[in-house]
């Protein structure tokens, strides 16, 4: 994205993400950096210099002041996803891979200040639990290719509580993709004699 700096100079930002064997983090190219991104692809190994600042919604990203490929080294990159039973309130960067149960229509609202926002939801599970995904504006349309049974990896996610049930929220940020990757939502089912009001269970 472009913007103007407090002097009046334009200014370029993009936000790339790379790993390791020990973890995963967001990177932001600025200015001729962001300029190299188009020569970029996913697999590619960088040198990359920066400072680490706290990132988008907290955790951590490095505002890179050297890059340069590296095509002498191999790295091997660790699956960071997290089971759904394992998120909580006030997460984010969240990444999981879940299996589609359920899906929604996009549906337009006005926001606040009378522009038009997207929303859509899936509900996502695995063999621990099952999570509400809500979809924001330019990710609203991710749910017209998916359909139930589809395994999905969610990236960049955030979570926060509504009415007291945690959700997993997506927004341009982060991506919603389909993978081949062997998930099976296994549902947890309640006997019927333990069903309260206002409570979502599984049964048999």
């Amino acid at each position: 994205r472009s913007f103007e700096r407090d002097d009046g100079d334009d200014g370029k930002v993009v936000n790339i993400e790379v790993g390791d064997e020990t973890g995963r983090v967001r990177v932001a190219l600025w200015d001729e950096y962001a300029d190299s991104v188009d020569e970029l692809s996913v697999g590619d190994v960088l040198k990359i210099g920066g400072s680490p600042r706290e990132g988008y919604r907290g955790g951590i990203e490095v505002s890179a002041t050297e890059v340069e490929p590296d095509d002498e080294t191999d790295v091997d990159v660790i699956d960071t996803a997290t089971s759904v039973g394992d998120l909580t309130e006030g997460m984010s960067e969240v990444e999981i891979v879940a299996e589609v149960i359920e899906t929604s229509e996009v549906r337009t609202f006005d926001r606040d200040e009378g522009d038009e926002g997207r929303v859509s939801n899936l509900v996502v599970g695995d063999d621990t639990d099952w999570i509400r995904l809500t979809l924001w504006d330019g990710r609203a349309d991710d749910v017209k290719r998916l359909t139930e049974g589809d395994v999905v990896r969610v990236k960049g996610g955030y979570t926060r509580t509504d009415d007291g049930d945690l959700e997993l929220h997506v927004g341009d940020r982060g991506t919603v993709e389909k993978t081949d990757d062997e998930v099976e939502f296994v549902p947890d089912s309640t006997p019927i004699d333990e069903v309260e009001i206002d409570e979502t269970y599984d049964i048999d």
